[in-house]
């Protein structure tokens, strides 16, 4: 199916609403697909930006939480460590599983004691991880646009059959045939047919509306004429629930200006016997001379079948078929595998159709419809026992194989010319509070009670005509052997495929899906035209009252994507309060406490920052006289501008050093001179000598390196 009812059609781009969910949920941005990728990218790394801002905020009501000024474990000060440095939720996992289980044989309980951290940090990450996911769901996979175009209004059937008007005519039969055959792709490709219940479209098809039209199928129900008229007692109901004129049919509009309609059809194999003639001649088919010249018409081999006079013809039969030999089509490319004819009878006089119902078929409560399907140059390798397409009579044939030889061949044939299925066909229209009229005809139609408004009056007369437009059985005539999905198992007038005994409800059913996607883009193309000028000159604009409609009509465009700005919103605003949140939280706080104990005259010390990384790493650097350091801001610097070695580095050096050294076959010796005032002689390797003499102050070096070894111990403790 094509992405565009029209070439012509614009989409609109930018802040729209759909009225789905009312005007705050359906503020709806659209975009193409190129841009739209890169928001969805934007909103997933969004959502974890807050998320690691939420994580930080749990931390520091956690730290607080916990934190007391009596003595605790070693494990309970590595955890206040871990919340107050955290890096993130899923590092965390880690840190501190390896905390816990450092401590496994030294503190009791150190399992059981981190199991809570664990469990909601690996919760936070999988909440957080499925929310960038699922935050592009404020997007549609197909999303819903708002289109418009250069033209606006109805194509209408001609009144006036002069020149210009059978011209303007065929515009409009071509434009319905495009339409008819475009639904019967999208049927017949789309639409998974059900034996009963609910009928089913692929997932990866795009209704021409908002969304496909749903209906059920249900066999075994009361015949919808006289009993006598069903053959065999066979029924089948396709019924839709109630259709709403914004959901089903895409007409952009609030609850309140929104219209409903359901139909419900009913068919069934209509009894022949009783109803066909014997073999009649020209004359006696009673034709009118004004639709057939007798002296050129065939001589005899008509029957008649008499459901109601004809009226349009002339003629005292519904349907007069002619009774071409059998086998004509058989080897021929040409010939049609199925013909097909319909007769109907709207349930009122306003629109009286081409026959007049017999008493046994006439509703005047629902419009009837007979169709006439012709099947007697087509021959199957098996029978068929279909009530419709049925081939129950074996035929035995000599034929020349390509060899040469002669063989018998069999095949099936109908024992009828042609077979007739009738159906009835019911409206219901609703105004949107549960008040609706009873099931009619089309046409025959009271909605006085329903007290529609201006723009909902303004939908009913536009659908009601769109639905007559689509007209199922102008669909199925002039769509012919195509309209059949029968006709795809025959070729060169020959069946190689039997069909199943519920042939005709598939066919009853492919219709009604070809009827409503035939409605629901005849309805779309009431915004944009079909893109034939030759067509859309045609169309009579609406009047002022109805342009309303022009600018409304949405559909599924897969090359746009549509983002719910609520979500949208949602996402952005909830963010971005995190963000700002874990931002000035603590210097918030930290400003009103240090007021407070100024005010007081006593200082203030915050735990908070005293547990920051760079606060330890410095009070470390200042331990083992490495700088002077000033702590009062979170981040501490030093007062001077020297250069030094970090402990920690200086520590791995000499480790490395020493076993370079070692290997090498180099010998450090250090020996105390007792006579040197306490100095400590370190031999080392030199450039010109093999070893070399540094002398420092005993004393101070020693002090230095214990500062060294314990802060080395203290920072090993607070990672492991």
């Amino acid at each position: 199916m094509s992405s565009q009812i029209s070439p012509y059609e614009k989409v609109h781009t930018g802040l729209w609403t759909d009225w789905t969910h009312g005007r705050a949920q359906g503020l709806t941005l659209t975009v193409t697909t190129s841009q739209g990728a890169y928001l969805i990218a934007f909103l997933a790394i969004f959502v974890r930006l807050a998320g690691s801002h939420l994580w930080d905020l749990l931390c520091y009501a956690w730290f607080h939480a916990r934190q007391t000024t009596g003595p605790r474990d070693g494990l309970y000060h590595q955890q206040q460590a871990l919340l107050r440095n955290n890096l993130s939720d899923n590092r965390a996992i880690w840190q501190f599983s390896a905390a816990g289980y450092a401590w496994r044989n030294k503190v009791p309980g150190s399992i059981r004691r981190t199991i809570p951290f664990l469990f909601t940090a690996l919760i936070y990450f999988l909440s957080f991880s499925a929310a960038g996911i699922f935050s592009s769901n404020v997007a549609s996979v197909q999303s819903t646009v708002l289109i418009s175009g250069p033209v606006c209004g109805e194509l209408p059937d001609v009144q006036v059959f002069n020149v210009s008007g059978m011209i303007k005519q065929a515009f409009v039969s071509t434009w319905r045939l495009s339409a008819w055959k475009n639904a019967q792709i999208s049927s017949s490709s789309c639409h998974a047919y059900n034996t009963t219940g609910p009928q089913q479209y692929f997932q990866d098809c795009k209704a021409w509306g908002r969304q496909f039209v749903p209906w059920n199928v249900t066999a075994g129900l009361e015949c919808p004429f006289a009993n006598e008229m069903c053959r065999d007692g066979l029924t089948v109901q396709v019924e839709t629930p109630f259709i709403d004129s914004h959901l089903h049919l895409g007409i952009n509009a609030p609850a309140k200006d929104r219209i409903q309609m359901r139909n419900v059809m009913r068919c069934t194999p209509v009894t022949i016997d009783g109803f066909k003639s014997d073999m009649l001649t020209w004359n006696e088919t009673t034709l009118s001379n004004e639709y057939y010249e007798p002296e050129t018409a065939p001589v005899q081999g008509y029957l008649g079948y008499s459901y109601g006079e004809e009226t349009t013809l002339g003629s005292n039969y519904t349907f007069i078929y002619y009774n071409t030999s059998f086998g004509a089509a058989l080897g021929n490319l040409q010939a049609p595998s199925y013909m097909m004819d319909v007769e109907f009878a709207d349930a009122t006089d306003i629109n009286p159709g081409t026959f007049d119902p017999i008493p046994q078929l006439n509703r005047t409560d629902a419009d009837v419809a007979l169709w006439f399907i012709m099947q007697d140059q087509l021959a199957f390798v098996t029978r068929v026992d279909d009530p419709i397409f049925q081939a129950d009579v074996s035929v035995v044939e000599e034929v020349i194989t390509s060899d040469g030889d002669l063989i018998n061949m069999t095949y099936w044939t109908p024992s009828e010319p042609l077979t007739v299925l009738g159906c009835a066909q019911q409206w219901q229209w609703c105004n949107g509070e549960h008040h609706c009229t009873p099931l009619a005809g089309i046409v025959d139609q009271d909605i006085s009670s329903l007290n529609y408004s201006a723009r909902q009056q303004s939908l009913f007369d536009r659908i009601q005509y769109t639905v007559q437009g689509a007209n199922m059985n102008l669909m199925t005539v002039g769509l012919g052997n195509d309209a059949l999905l029968a006709s795809t198992a025959s070729g060169w007038g020959m069946a190689g495929s039997s069909l199943p005994n519920d042939q005709w409800m598939r066919e009853v059913d492919h219709w009604y899906s070809m009827f409503w996607n035939s409605v629901q883009q005849f309805t779309a193309q009431y915004s944009v035209g079909d893109g034939v000028a030759d067509q859309d000159k045609y169309r009579v604009p609406p009047s002022e009252e109805d342009k309303w409609m022009c600018g409304a009509q949405m559909v599924q465009r897969s090359d746009y994507s549509s983002f719910n700005m609520l979500g949208v919103l949602l996402i952005l605003v909830l963010g971005a309060f995190f963000v700002l949140l874990n931002t000035a939280l603590d210097p918030m706080i930290q400003w009103f406490r240090r007021r407070r104990a100024r005010k007081a005259g006593v200082p203030w010390l915050s735990v908070w920052r005293r547990h920051h990384l760079l606060q330890i790493e410095s009070a470390a650097f200042s331990e083992a006289g490495l700088g002077t350091w000033s702590h009062d801001s979170l981040v501490p610097t030093s007062t001077d501008a020297g250069s030094f070695s970090s402990p920690l580095a200086q520590q791995q050096y000499m480790k490395l050093d020493a076993s370079s050294s070692q290997n090498s076959g180099s010998v450090y010796q250090d020996k105390i001179d007792a006579k040197g005032a306490g100095e400590e002689t370190i031999s080392l390797p030199s450039p010109t000598s093999p070893t070399a003499t540094l002398r420092q102050d005993s004393i101070q070096h020693t002090r230095q390196r214990l500062k060294l070894e314990d802060w080395v111990k203290r920072w090993n403790f607070r990672k492991g």
